[in-house]
């Protein structure tokens, strides 16, 4: 690329481009492949643009039925670096009332994909928040739809999502609190021994 006409674009007017190209205005799905075929042009590029894109979106992980292991696989997968420069990583689950009973991403998959989050050092508290999308059946009525039981339901999912983010969130950092007064105090497994 060091030969090529965009090379010879001053660095301000290509990072300017680099930005319209690789920033939303809206959030982008955490999924495997979903980094713009920009940055596969060259490892010039790459390396250039890479932290534009992490850095200058906010992204979503959409959590449905039985999705929490392979976003959990995708979680791990994601280079520290990147993870740490997403401003915001938005979890959502859907909760669906129906006539008869309400169906609900389990709340598992949720738990999984928090633990999972949790688990990447680098993912700070204040990067995550936790949404539920309300949706409801086509044939249910509108008196239905504006209840305050199903504006109950709606607020106790997304407190549940919320505390299920805080514990995973605690706890590592309570892990690794541990890990790093262990190993800065060496006496405790001597006083074992």
């Amino acid at each position: 690329m060091d030969g090529s006409s965009f090379n010879r674009i001053p660095a301000e007017i290509r990072n300017e481009i680099f930005e319209l190209a690789l920033t939303t205005s809206g959030p982008v799905e955490l999924r495997p492949g979903n980094e713009p075929s920009l940055l596969q042009t060259s490892r010039q590029i790459r390396q250039e643009t890479q932290s534009v894109f992490w850095a200058g979106n906010d992204f979503i992980i959409n959590v449905t039925v039985g999705s929490g292991g392979r976003i959990a696989k995708l979680i791990a997968a994601i280079d520290p670096v990147r993870l740490s420069q997403i401003p915001t990583i938005v979890v959502r689950s859907r909760l669906m009332i129906a006539r008869t009973q309400p169906r609900l991403t389990p709340m598992d998959d949720v738990e999984i994909v928090a633990d999972a989050l949790a688990d990447r050092d680098v993912v700070a508290k204040e990067q995550v928040k936790m949404d539920v999308v309300l949706e409801f059946e086509e044939d249910l009525p509108l008196f239905i739809r504006s209840a305050p039981f199903v504006q109950t339901r709606f607020q106790i999912r997304k407190a549940f999502c919320e505390w299920l983010w805080e514990c995973a969130y605690s706890n590592r950092a309570l892990m690794r609190q541990c890990r790093i007064w262990h190993v800065s105090h060496p006496s405790i497994s001597q006083g074992r021994e």
